[in-house]
């Protein structure tokens, strides 16, 4: 059938009117034009007679034959002509651009161009069609100049240049045009379309885009001759310089030339401990023979020190590089992104490099090894490594002499050296005890047998238990001194070591020796390693059938006995005698029912051994995987378990930040529960009456899981026994009782759990979610039942409590909204324990709606809300899978209505992006990771402030912390400084105040923005950055100058609470309970439905101090909560490396 309509016009009248069905204008077809204008259209889809009856009136005839030549179109809408915008492009700074060029030659300018003009975030790929190449060019936020340049068609070197904006997924538009049914246009999942006017159409496959940093070769003015490369046409030459940056930034490193030694030497002289304590140096020479002295500050909390030097050029770090330093008040031209920076300068963080500066902005990189710095205040004899510019050899000649400085005239007498006899006394013992010698460095490639064979042969000797633990305070203190990645081959050597000296010290050492043998296993496999481990945690036992099947049998193994038969499964397994192979299942098993008692190293060493002896089981190691990953999910690398002591209390001497801690604890808990009972009590407080009893004891028991998570089990237990009488003489026979009974139960066994070294952020045990699912179906449909009621009231403790349910967060109103069947529907899936039946639930949801509804972008954000944080119950492929529902959600939502939903959207969609952005870097999907983090800051662009500051106030700092942990702190410095820009848009506090101070709820928003950034920066250990807006927000909180409402306030406390714990723990701690002490007791009411059972902005409040004092950010020194997060890096990407290895080696 073909269809002749007389013109243009007709035609658009006809598809945009509906008077062509939808289902026939979405089908393929063939289009003829003839030189008046008219349209011929052949269609195979069936034409209704009411329809025909439609096109008759619109005079669309019948042809037998086509007016012209023929095309093929996919659908009918392909042949309407763009239409031209009314005025010129207005796009956001996130807003995706696609260029195509028209010959591969153009990229090189047109990327340089951009670059010059201050956008890097670029990715291209080429395409080829036979001889004609093109290439497309994918920029975020393009220069206004590029796209004028691409609109007005102008030229670029010879070629032309088309920008196209994404109108709906996947479907590309030329900038400057708009198509009528953009959102309509259907085909393949795997194409995108590229639309130029008037109608012509591109499909092209839909891949992946190569990062323009990959082809960029930045020429460094003079440099050093190892870092020029030969330049290829594939190549884009762009020249770096220094210009100006920030000249208040205070000076971290001098370099002097000529004459430095005799200023080092007066330095010393005129100095006094202090200042000499804080400074590092080393003296090095250049090429020419002249004298170079760097003097350095020496990591540390305090401010750098003023220096007055003659001649120095003082240098500051750059993008908190550690061993990369610019002259104060420069900056790099053009920007570049920190991990780039740090592959093109600095990517060896053995040395040191700084960038000396030339004229007109030219710089020569030096170096200088990191081993030749050496503190200023200690008698050394010191040799300079060659630097990026070949700094020769200085040896030194001369030694400083302090005799010299040392007055005998004016002062008292010096006091016998107490410890002089107990110190030459060891040294005595040291001399005599025949302990085993540092391990010389080698390679990596031949370290592991070396390694391996003499810290097994160590333990063969036998040794005082004195001389073991002078050795083991030797090795700790040289791996903590090394400097580099947890994993570097320095450090990878101390393992086995360690791990012998550990062992040989008796078995109350057992456990910290395993987690040594795990780490030496972990990258080093060696024979004599299992062996090790096997010896430690089983000396003597046999290795045969018996002995596994014993230790097999063992009903309820202590982590000590499952260690044992981790180490001796590996050992019997280096072999594969006959045996093991029917016992595999056995063996898989007993690992599964106790691989939390395991370090999570030891764990996954076993399942990927078990994996190969049974066949490559790729199926079974995947569940492994998931577990594992679920198990960092809900608790993360355990502090106990998984790092060495050595480690977690690196930089603190006798765990002085954890007693401080402990200590404090009790006063915190004093003044937090003086305030409540006096807020309670307060009646500008409590207008809805409140029990306060109860309030009080589930404070109460907050802090007994503080206290048990410190390790202080009995101060705990004690705070529980009184928790029980109290809130045990309440009747169960209504809503009060049930409640306080079911929440006593919980909280007792989150602090049991506590105390037993459990998990204690994962969900409910299935025994307490039974039980209250039995409440539920006790209750009748009436809306005062008691038991009815009582289930609303824990969903809402639920909802609100870290503490309580950290995982999953219930709708608690979603047993009252029975009348909308979505929403029903979504309060079951949390009900669903079956992982299958779950997932099938979810994608049904997702995909098709409420009982075959059609599936709508609202229906599908509703579900995604839901789901989403009860996806690692299905396990990471589904997680993956879902997650990249994400992006393309967000795009095709429609704006939020205006009002309180506004809000209301915000949070939700707030609510999605943290949970995205954390699942994304938990299961390693970084390209997901940037472009959320992308999606975000473009979000947050559009919202009006009251909303862009609930939505950043939503993601910011869970997703902060996420990022961090699993080692992506380029992205959280990103992260940082757009959020920063965003907010501050150059406005200093006090005009922000100025600007919102008149909404008391807005500024309560505005400084929980800044308190997360604050928090961020604390992170980083930038704490003077972060002082400002702490001390902001203590005024206000404190003073109440700005009115706001209780649960703005609430939220505002809570936020300042996290942000001080992610600092200092004495200052921490101090401010905490000085928060207590003077916070005005009637600055929270309390007017919500569950205020006669609990007071919830008390206890959010109180649940939060609690949190931010017992986290690792808080309660371990900065060392150790460094060296947390990178074993933690370290760990996720060895196991999905080996899931991927295993998956690429079957095929499957």
């Amino acid at each position: 059938m073909i269809l002749l309509f007389p013109n243009l016009d007709t035609f658009r009248l006809a598809v945009t009117s509906g008077t062509v069905p939808p289902e026939m204008a979405l089908s393929p077809a063939v289009v003829s034009r003839d030189d008046g204008g008219r349209i011929f259209v052949e269609t195979n889809a069936k034409l209704s007679k009411k329809g025909k009856d439609a096109l008759d009136r619109l005079k669309v005839l019948g042809s037998k034959r086509h007016g012209g030549a023929v095309e093929k179109v996919a659908s009918w809408l392909q042949v309407l002509p763009l239409t031209p915008d009314a005025g010129p492009p207005q796009l956001s700074t996130q807003a995706p651009v696609l260029f195509e060029l028209s010959s591969p030659e153009l990229l090189p300018g047109l990327v340089a161009e951009m670059l010059r003009l201050g956008n890097d975030r670029q990715s291209y790929r080429t395409l080829t069609d036979g001889d004609d190449q093109r290439v497309l060019l994918r920029v975020i936020g393009p220069p206004y100049y590029t796209l004028l340049r691409a609109i007005d068609k102008l030229s670029f070197a010879g070629g032309t240049v088309r920008a196209y904006t994404e109108q709906a997924p996947r479907v590309w538009v030329e900038l400057g045009f708009s198509h009528p049914f953009a959102k309509q246009i259907k085909f393949d999942d795997g194409q995108i379309v590229l639309i130029r006017p008037p109608h012509e159409w591109a499909y092209l496959p839909d891949a992946g885009y190569q990062d323009v940093y990959d082809v960029l070769n930045f020429t460094l003015p003079n440099a050093a001759s190892e870092w020029v490369e030969a330049p290829t046409p594939a190549r884009i030459t762009v020249p770096l310089k220094l210009a100006a940056g920030n000249a208040t930034d205070m000076a971290e490193m001098w370099v002097l030339r000529g004459g430095g030694i005799a200023q080092l030497d007066a330095l010393v002289r005129d100095s006094d401990d202090r200042l000499t304590e804080q400074l590092r140096f080393a003296v090095g020479a250049s090429p020419d023979g002249e004298e170079v002295v760097i003097l350095g500050v020496a990591p540390s909390k305090k401010e750098p020190p003023v220096m007055a030097l003659d001649g120095a050029v003082a240098f500051k770090s750059y993008w908190r590089i550690p061993n990369l330093f610019l002259p104060v008040g420069t900056r790099l031209h053009p920007t570049v992104r920190r991990d780039v920076v740090t592959k093109l300068l600095a990517e060896d963080r053995d040395r040191r490099v700084w960038l000396f500066p030339g004229a007109d902005g030219s710089f020569v990189p030096e170096a200088i090894s990191e081993n030749a710095f050496r503190p200023l205040g200690d008698w050394v004899e010191y040799v300079i490594g060659a630097s990026a510019t070949d700094l020769r050899e200085w040896i030194a000649a001369t030694e400083f002499d302090f005799e010299s400085f040392i007055c005998t005239d004016g002062g008292p007498k010096p006091k016998p050296d107490r410890e002089k006899p107990e110190r030459e006394k060891r040294e005595k013992d040291e001399r005599e005890t025949p302990v085993t010698k540092p391990i010389a460095t080698k390679t990596a490639g031949k370290k592991s047998t070396t390694n391996a064979a003499a810290a097994v042969e160590s333990l063969t000797t036998a040794r005082p238990p004195s001389a073991w633990k002078v050795r083991c305070d030797e090795l700790e203190r040289e791996f903590r001194d090394r400097d580099g990645p947890l994993d570097s081959p320095e450090r990878l050597e101390l393992w086995p070591q360690l791990a012998a000296a550990n062992a040989a010290m008796g078995d109350d050492r057992k456990g910290e020796a395993a987690i040594c043998w795990v780490n030496a296993l972990w990258n080093q496999p060696a024979a004599g390693l299992i062996d090790g481990w096997a010896d430690c945690e089983t000396p003597n036992a046999p290795r045969t059938a018996a002995e596994l099947d014993a230790r097999l049998a063992v009903p309820s193994p202590t982590p000590s006995q499952v260690r044992a038969l981790a180490s001796l499964f590996l050992a019997v397994a280096q072999g594969t005698p006959d045996w093991l192979k029917p016992r595999l299942p056995a063996v898989q098993k007993f690992l599964e029912a106790h691989e939390t008692k395991l370090p999570v190293r030891g764990a996954w060493l076993a399942a990927v051994r078990l994996a190969q002896l049974s066949g490559t089981d790729v199926l079974g190691l995947a569940r492994v995987r998931d577990r594992v990953l679920g198990r960092l999910l809900e608790r993360g690398l355990s502090a106990e378990q998984d790092l060495p002591t050595f480690l977690r209390f690196a930089g603190l001497k006798n765990s002085e930040r954890l007693r401080v801690v402990r200590e404090r604890m009790v006063d915190l808990h004093r003044a937090a529960r003086k305030w409540a009972e006096q807020s309670l009590q307060s009646p500008a407080s409590v207008p809805t009456q409140v029990d306060s009893v109860c309030t009080l004891a589930y404070l109460d028991l907050m802090f007994a899981f503080g206290l048990a998570k410190l390790g202080e089990g009995a101060a705990a237990r004690a705070i529980v026994e009184s928790a029980q009488k109290t809130l045990g003489g309440i009747k169960t026979a209504d809503t009060k009782g049930i409640v306080a009974n079911y929440l006593f139960k919980v909280f007792r066994s989150r602090i049991d759990d506590a105390l037993a070294d459990k998990p204690t952020i994962g969900p409910l045990s299935r025994e307490l979610l039974d039980e209250l699912e039995a409440i539920n179906a006790t209750g009748g449909k009436a809306a005062n039942d008691p038991h009815k009621l009582a289930y609303y009231v824990i969903s809402r403790m639920r909802q609100q409590s870290e503490i309580v349910d950290p995982q999953e967060k219930n709708d608690p109103y979603a047993d009252w909204q029975k009348q909308d069947e979505l929403k029903k529907e979504l309060a079951e899936l949390p009900r669903l324990k079956d992982a299958a039946t779950l997932r099938k639930r979810v994608l049904e949801l997702f995909k098709v709606g409420v009982r075959g509804q059609q599936s709508t972008p609202e229906t599908r954000f509703a579900v995604l809300h839901q789901a989403l944080p009860l996806t690692p119950r299905v396990g990471q492929d589904f997680v993956v899978e879902m997650l990249r529902h994400v992006p393309a959600l967000f795009q095709a939502m429609p704006p939020s209505s205006p009002g309180q939903a506004t809000e209301e959207q915000a949070k939700k969609e707030g609510a999605i992006l943290e949970r995205a952005l954390f699942l994304a870097a938990h299961y390693d999907q970084n390209d997901l990771v940037q472009s959320l983090v992308d999606q975000f800051i473009a979000h947050v662009r559009k919202k009006p402030d009251e909303q862009r500051f609930v939505l950043v106030n939503i993601v910011a700092g869970r997703s902060l912390k996420s990022l961090r942990k699993v080692g992506l702190r380029d992205e959280v410095d990103k992260l940082l400084r757009r959020m920063q820009d965003e907010i501050l848009k150059g406005k200093t506090l006090g005009q922000l105040k100025a600007q919102y101070a008149a909404k008391g709820d807005v500024w309560a928003e505005v400084l929980q923005t800044l308190l997360n950034l604050a928090a961020g920066w604390q992170t980083f250990g930038l704490h003077d950055q972060a002082e400002p807006i702490l001390a902001a927000a203590r005024e206000e909180i404190l003073t109440g100058q700005v009115k706001m409402g209780a649960q703005k306030f609430a939220s505002l406390g809570r936020t300042y609470v996290a942000a001080v714990g992610q600092g200092p723990a004495d200052s921490g701690m101090l401010r905490l309970i000085e928060l207590f002490q003077k916070l005005d007791p009637a600055r929270i009411t309390n007017r919500f439905t569950s205020a006669p059972y609990y007071s919830r902005l008390h206890l959010n409040l109180i649940e939060s101090t609690v949190l931010a004092v017992v986290s690792d950010d808080f309660a371990l020194g900065q060392s150790g909560k460094q060296w947390l997060d990178e074993d933690e890096q370290l760990v996720r990407k060895r196991i999905h490396r080996d899931m991927r290895d295993l998956v690429k080696r079957t095929g499957v």
